[in-house]
Order: structure tokens, then C-alpha cells, then sequence
């Protein structure tokens, strides 16, 4: 299990962790940059948002399936203002025989984490990937951009959001429309969609799309012919805000800065990304 650090924007100081577990479980061992004085102790000089340890855990009796185990993570810290304070953090799992109900609760970010951490499986992602048959070195790339940002899960996954009804969204809503099922039949000729996988960024514009909307978002016409390669400009209008905040917001979480490419219905030379038609 990863335990992440605070709070966001919360800086501590001089802190002492300690994990426990419930019976049946006890923790095997800490990964991390930290001193241990004890073995039940991790002593951190500081500790942030921004800080991970790791804790790998091992079995020493049956867990009955059905039941519950839970781990507790207790955090002694001196805060900025010299108060001694103590956070508890509690996780409740059930417990379960079946290796499918274990794969599909997995944190993939830990598991990957976790595997970097042995000598023999730090390569395994690479490996797995590399026996891809659609575009293997690109998407070799993409993994490899994603560990050296500290990102795992986001990179190389293809996500479509509509952004011809950003004026509707308000101000105190996300900056990423909710996603859209990569299928045609949520496509509409009359919209504008962004798809994305965190190495480039297609905007599709459908064959019946509103000229206004086009033109406040991308300062283009229908009748324009579209430039493969684009570069979002902002325009004095509420929608293109909203547009450029929202890509501005995908390339802060992809930790890339994304290629745009422009392309509308029935255009050959579009980029290769996939749609099933009909879910």
C-alpha cells in the first residue's frame, strides 16, 4: 500500500510514522527516504503533499473471506507554527478468495510503483508494452514520459470530452467536462470534441457544427480549410477561456505540453485514433 503524505499545502516537520494493521496482517517492510531508529518507527525530517511511502505488507494467518482488515496510519509532526500535533488515517478492506474481485480493486499505481522497486520486474511495464502490436515504439514513449513525470494511470489512456457546450459550464464546475464514451454514437455532427491520450490532442469538429461557436473557439469557419497542426489562440470571449483553461488543465495532469491537430468528419488525413461504432 502507498501512503501519501498530507494535506495539500501542508508542511510538517519532525515526524514520526507508524503503521499498523489488523490481525492476520503485519507490515513486512518501508520503502522510502526516511531514517528508522525502531523497526516499527519511520522518522521523517519533513514530510508534504508531495512526499510518498511505501509499505509492503505480508500475511501471517487465514483471512476469512467476507470479513474485513483494517490498516491505520498514525503521523506525529511539528507544523510551521511549532505546534506537536497527530494524524490518524484508517483503511477498512474486505477480504475476498477470488483473484478477480483482487484484480479489478488493484491500484495500478501502486503495483507499478512497487515493481520499480525490484531489480528483476523494473522493466516489466516496458516489456508488457513492447508486446503491443499497434504502434509499440510511440507507445513505449508515452510510458517512459509517464514515469519520469511520477504519472502512471493517465498516460496513453484515450479520453474524449464535448467543448462546443463549454458556455453552460459555470465557474465553480471542473475544468475537464465529464468524459464521453469513445464510441460514434455519442458523436454529433453538430459538436466540437477533444480527444486526448497525454502525448497529442485531436479536436474533431463535426460536418454540421454551429460557425459562431467554431469561430469564437477557433477563430475558424466551416469553410476554412483546417491546418493539421494548430496552436490555440485566446480570444476575447467566454468560450475561448473556457477552451484554453481546459487545456491548460489536461496538459498540467498529463505532465505534457500535447500537440493539437485539427480534424473534421470525413477527413482522410486525420490522425490515427480509434473509434468503435457503437460502443
Amino acid at each position: 500500500m502507498i501512503l501519501d503524505g498530507m494535506s495539500q499545502g501542508l508542511k510538517t516537520f519532525e515526524a514520526v510514522m507508524r503503521v499498523r494493521c489488523s490481525q492476520g496482517i503485519q507490515v513486512q517492510e518501508y520503502h522510502g527516504n526516511f531514517c528508522k531508529r525502531i523497526p516499527t518507527d519511520v522518522d521523517l525530517p519533513g514530510i508534504d503533499c508531495d512526499k510518498t511511502i511505501m509499505v509492503t505488507l505480508k500475511h501471517d494467518d487465514k483471512l476469512q473471506d467476507g470479513s474485513e482488515c483494517s490498516f491505520q496510519c498514525a503521523l506525529l509532526y511539528t507544523t510551521v507554527y511549532g505546534q506537536r500535533r497527530i494524524r490518524v488515517t484508517t483503511l477498512s478492506l474486505p477480504c475476498t478468495n477470488l483473484l478477480s474481485n483482487l484484480f479489478c480493486s488493484a491500484d495500478l499505481d501502486t503495483q507499478f510503483a512497487c515493481f520499480l522497486k525490484q531489480e528483476a520486474l523494473k522493466l516489466l511495464p516496458l516489456y508488457t508494452l513492447s508486446c503491443r502490436t499497434y504502434k509499440k515504439d510511440r507507445r513505449i514513449s508515452v510510458l517512459y514520459s509517464g514515469y519520469l513525470c511520477g504519472l502512471v494511470q493517465p498516460i496513453g489512456d484515450l479520453r474524449m470530452v464535448a467543448i462546443h457546450n463549454l458556455g453552460s459550464k459555470e465557474d465553480d464546475e471542473s475544468l475537464v467536462p465529464p468524459v464521453i464514451p469513445l464510441s460514434s454514437e455519442h458523436v454529433s455532427g453538430e459538436g466540437i470534441y477533444l480527444l486526448e491520450n497525454g502525448e497529442d490532442c485531436l479536436i474533431y469538429i463535426g460536418n454540421m457544427v454551429d460557425s459562431n461557436i467554431l469561430q469564437q473557439l477557433l477563430g475558424i469557419s466551416p469553410v476554412d480549410e483546417f491546418p493539421t497542426q494548430f496552436v490555440l489562440q485566446q480570444y476575447d470571449n467566454p468560450l475561448s477561456k473556457k477552451l484554453n483553461d481546459l487545456i491548460n488543465e489536461i496538459r498540467r495532469q498529463r505532465c505534457s505540453y500535447l500537440r493539437l491537430k485539427l480534424c473534421k468528419k470525413g477527413d482522410p488525413s486525420g490522425p490515427g485514433y480509434e473509434m468503435q461504432n457503437g460502443g
